[in-house]
This record gives C-alpha cells, structure tokens and sequence, in this order.
C-alpha cells in the first residue's frame, strides 16, 4: 500500500469587528512585514491594527469619499490609498500625515505595485491606466485600454502585468515595453479576481461567472476550470503556493440570473456566503469557513500566517482575521 502525503490548511476565525453604519466594500492589506493590518473605509477613513494582538492602533481621515484601494508602499511605513475622490495618496503611517497626493481619474477604484516597488498602476472607470514611478511619484506612461479594468495583477517576477475586464477577457501587457502580447478569452462575464502564483508559473482568474480558472504562464494555456456557480468576488494564493484562497458570494446578482438559468446552473448558484481554500495538487476544498455577508476582498499575510476578509451585510462592513493553520494527513 502506497501512502501519500497531503497537506490541507484550516482557518481559525481569531477576531471579527463590525463596523456599523459603513456600507461596504472595504479594502484589506497587510504591511510587507505583516505585523500590520489596514482598511479602508467607506466613509474616507483608513483603520489600522497590530497583527499580533489584533488591538487597534489607529483611525484617521484619508479620502472625501469611499477608501477605494489600499497597498502598502515600498518604503517602509507608508501606505498607498485610492478614493473615488479620484486622489491617490501616499501616507506616512506613524504619524498618520499624507506624504504625497497623486491626480487620478474621476473615481479610482484599484491599485497594483511591482514585485520590486518601482512601479505603481492606477485603475480609473475611463478606461485609463496611470503608471507611476514610485522613486520621485511621477507618472511614467498613461495607458488606454479596450475594456474597463476590474481586477489587475503583476506576475512576481515583474514580466507581466494583467488586467481583468467587465467584458470576460484577461488582457496581459509585457512590462518592459508595456505592450500587449497576449488577450484571453477567459470568462462569460466580468474578470473580478486575478492572482499570480508565488513560483511564477500560472495565473489564477475568478469571474462574475462563478468559474476559477488557472493559466499556465509558460503558453497562457487553460489547464484547470473549477465551477462554483455564483459569483467570484476574490483570489489570493498562498505565498507557498500550494493553496488558493476564493472569496465566493451567496447570491447572483439579478443581471446574471437569464444566463444562469439558460445553462442549467441557476440553484447551485445559491449557496452561502464562504471562503473556500483549494489545494491546487488535487484540486480539492480542504476548508471552508462561512461570512457574515457577501465577501469583497481578501488579503494573505506575506509570511503566510494570516488571512483578512472582508464582507459586507445590510450597510455593515464586518472584518474577519483568520489565523492560517498548516496540517498535513495520509492517504
């Protein structure tokens, strides 16, 4: 008899903070150390936690409007934040103060950095794309593209930079010249998630469609299609890459309901609210933990020990911190 040895990843909810009277989504990060947690806020504020006593640290204005998109910048204690006030700013997080204000679009809505912190790109609902030098904060090139972004991504090793639009497809630029090589005709509807694996080998999409599909870089070939039915709001690998972590809502939304029902996936797309961790081996659920509400975004601690969801329920935003726990079984 031959034994295999199989790892699996169990979530253990450790703190949850319900923020009443902010209707969501809230945007979640960790710091590039980990030992910070943000969010923004619907009503312009970003929040901050320590990581390891989850005991809040800070709360303070940032936009005029709703916190559209948070990374941490590359230097060291500071954060980048969007807004649809259509501002971007760079902010020294010990003392709260803004650093740098950049002009973005009417309403910013996403924001991805380089691998390496040279580059910053900003995602407006005109179709434009900003990039940034993120050295002296000045913009490198200004792209317009065919869609209207929903999701971007870089590759780790900073070749590749994707965009996922309302229209299904997956746009992939070459970042040395910032030029399109490749369009895949991904999903049935909007690309809402995109996720590079750690190693550089696939890439990971979700859509409005209720499919997860993964790449291979090498050819940008299909090689894997998992149907959850209803809609995928977000994807996160593992900094392992041996999991994917899957936002998936409870619900379609009612513009999706005729395509469901034509083909025949209507009831399974009603289920509950959840997160799912797939091992990308065998392709199987090792856990599942429920939401309170239909969850927005996630974010993986780079030192891969914790997991930020964000869900969103009758005009509250309720933040959950999960602690990521490694076993491993025989089979």
């Amino acid at each position: 008899m031959i034994l295999y040895l199989l790892f699996y990843i169990n979530l253990e909810l450790t703190y949850r903070q319900d923020l009443k009277g902010n209707i969501w989504p809230c945007p979640v990060c960790f710091s590039f150390s980990s030992n910070l947690i943000f969010a923004g806020l619907p009503d312009g504020r970003i929040k901050i936690w320590d990581t390891s006593s989850l005991k809040e640290i800070k709360t303070y204005p940032a936009h005029k409007g709703r916190v559209t998109a948070l990374l941490p910048a590359p230097q060291e204690n500071y954060l980048i934040s969007a807004g649809d006030d259509g501002y971007i700013k760079i902010w020294e997080i010990d003392i709260a103060k803004e650093y740098k204000t950049l002009p973005g679009a009417d309403w910013e809505t996403d924001l991805a950095l380089s691998p390496d912190g040279g580059y910053l790109v900003s995602e407006g609902v005109n179709k434009i794309l900003n990039i940034w030098r993120t050295d002296d904060w000045s913009m490198l090139k200004t792209l317009k593209v065919n869609q209207r972004p929903n999701s971007l991504a870089f590759s780790p090793n900073g070749e590749y930079f994707a965009i996922g639009g309302i229209d299904g497809e997956i746009t992939i630029f070459d970042v040395s010249i910032w030029q399109v090589i490749k369009v895949l005709n991904a999903h049935g509807s909007s690309v809402s998630a995109l996720s590079f694996s750690p190693k550089n080998d696939w890439l990971a999409s979700g859509g409005r469609d209720g499919i997860v599909k993964l790449w291979d870089i090498k050819n940008w070939s299909e090689i894997k299609s998992l149907d959850f039915s209803s809609n995928i709001t977000d994807i996160r690998f593992h900094p392992n890459g041996k999991y994917l972590f899957i936002a998936n809502e409870q619900a379609p939304c009612l513009f999706d309901i005729p395509r469901l029902l034509l083909s025949g996936r209507l009831l399974k797309a009603f289920g509950k609210n959840a997160i799912k961790v797939i091992r990308i081996d065998d392709w199987s659920v090792t856990s599942e933990v429920g939401l309170k509400g239909s969850p927005t975004s996630l974010s993986v601690s780079p030192d891969g020990r914790y997991l930020i969801a964000n869900a969103g329920k009758e005009n509250r935003c309720n933040i959950a911190f999960f602690k990521i726990e490694i076993g491993k079984e025989e089979r």
